[in-house]
């Protein structure tokens, strides 16, 4: 009875208590569930009406400027950036074309123009800092801007440097971000697309690409940078390279180099129109030791330590330092670093390496311009050959070579096997002045040999040829191999 009363009360709680929670619980999920799809549903149409605004913004924008370039997303394979906009409308509307103008080599644009319409080979020789590295393969797509499938391959013999230019090359032309218009392809890295006109690379990259297509079909001009720092990778490029012209009379090549003895590029490439282009922008000041020396670490820091002293610290007056390799930089950088504690009153010493094992990242730092705000300091780098040619250092105005180097080379006793080893040498004359036009970029500059000057340079070859004594044949075997067997000699010939 007191059940019953209790049930009709309404007070009496029913049982299987937890049955009806478990239930509750449920639908408690299910809300929950709701509510998060409604806020998903919300937030993307929030989405959709900002990006909506964005783009009405944006062709409201451009009626108003009158721009007709589209956007780097909306290129594909088959279009290029200078078949809606020429390079002519693109330079004239970039921050940097005063510098442009300020370069040597801008003055015989016209020239290289008319070279390069008439012939299909040209080898153009330019002095260092002239400015032929940044502003020829511009010249090209302003030669070909009529073409919709123009395409430009600019060779480097390093990574480094193909990097740093097509950042450059991509500021000047200023038609996107690196990788749409300007891109580069190293090893293990590639910032490219499909509509890229401008590709940077290293010879051995192209030279891996001629496997696939020895024609080169994808390229319209070719440009053979700093040829020479002649190895077995370029001699096998040119060979490949000559080879894609006899099949394709509208390819186009242009040799450039600072240093280069022109004779035997113009017989490997008949019908070459050779071109020399003089003028420094800045001078440069020579000076070296009264007699030779053999510790020639100790020579470049005592010559660091003078530059240091008599260079102001502002404006920037950093220093490059050409070794011959990682050990020497360690020494080198580690007496630097104790002189810096002792020379604090006139500025401290910041010394950065710059060598082939050092990681990108820290090799773009060596690069970067230093900030004077937190400590002022004067930056030293000390670098191998890796920064002989086709780098511009912000704000090095001194360069002290130590006028040796490290070649791969094989001994007698090892003739005609796989065994080399790299063996401690004098540079070149073509390699002193390399080193010398790092400097004098931006400003006049110093540099500052640790070998005497002329009487060791006429001791010293006018350039240094070792594609053909290298030993190390195995990496480059199936580039040669490769070619059609009635080829493998005579493209070489």
């Amino acid at each position: 009875k007191a059940n019953t009363a209790m049930s009709k009360g309404g007070k009496h709680k029913p049982k299987h208590k937890h049955r009806h929670g478990h239930g509750h619980k449920q639908q408690k999920k299910q809300d929950l569930r709701q509510q998060q799809q409604h806020s998903v549903q919300n937030q993307s149409k929030a989405k959709h009406r900002k990006q909506q605004k964005m783009l009405l913004r944006k062709m409201k924008w451009q009626k108003q400027h009158h721009q007709t370039r589209p956007a780097a997303a909306d290129m594909t394979a088959d279009t290029n950036p200078l078949t809606t906009t020429s390079a002519s409308s693109i330079a004239d509307n970039n921050p940097l074309l005063e510098e442009r103008r300020s370069l040597p080599i801008w003055q015989h644009r016209r020239d290289l123009l008319a070279c390069i319409r008439q012939h299909r080979c040209l080898v153009l020789i330019s002095s260092t800092g002239s400015g032929k590295s940044t502003q020829v393969p511009q010249f090209l797509l302003e030669a070909a801007s009529g073409s919709k499938q123009t395409r430009v391959a600019i060779t480097q013999p390093r990574r480094i440097a193909a990097i740093s230019l097509a950042q450059r090359v991509a500021l000047e032309a200023n038609n996107g971000p690196l990788g749409s218009f300007v891109g580069y392809k190293v090893r293990f890295e590639e910032c490219v697309k499909p509509g890229t006109a401008l590709t940077f690379l290293t010879d051995g990259m192209l030279l891996r690409e001629s496997l696939l297509d020895p024609q080169l079909t994808r390229y319209t001009h070719i440009v053979l940078d700093e040829a020479h720092e002649r190895s077995l990778a370029t001699d096998l490029l040119f060979g490949v390279v000559k080879l894609a012209m006899h099949k394709r009379p509208e390819l186009r090549v242009v040799v450039m180099s600072a240093t280069l003895d022109p004779e035997p590029f113009c017989r490997f490439f008949p019908g070459s129109k050779l071109v020399y282009l003089t003028g420094r922008q800045y001078p440069i000041e020579l000076m070296s030791v009264d007699r030779p020396v053999s510790d020639y670490v100790s020579a470049a820091l005592v010559a660091v330590l003078q530059l240091h002293r008599s260079r102001p610290l502002k404006p920037t007056h950093d220093i490059l330092v050409f070794l011959t390799g990682e050990d020497d930089i360690a020494e080198l950088r580690h007496l630097l670093r104790q002189a810096s504690q002792e020379l604090r009153g006139n500025g401290g010493l910041l010394p950065l390496p710059l060598y082939a094992a050092l990681p990108a990242s820290l090799q773009l730092k060596a690069l970067a311009p230093l900030d004077q705000t937190e400590r002022p300091a004067r930056k030293v780098i000390l670098a191998t050959n890796l920064a002989e040619s086709s780098l511009t250092i912000p704000g090095v105005r001194c360069v002290v070579d130590c006028g040796r180097a490290k070649v791969r080379s094989a001994p007698a006793s090892a003739a005609g096997s796989w065994i080399e080893r790299l063996s401690v040498e004098r540079i070149s004359q073509a390699q002193a002045w390399q080193r010398a036009g790092r400097a004098a970029r931006q400003a006049p500059a110093a540099a500052t040999g640790c070998t005497p000057t002329p009487s060791c340079w006429s001791r010293c070859p006018n350039s240094r040829c070792r594609s053909c004594s290298e030993p190390a044949w195995a990496p480059h075997c199936s580039a040669y191999w490769a070619l059609e067997p009635s080829s493998r000699l005579s493209f070489l010939c």
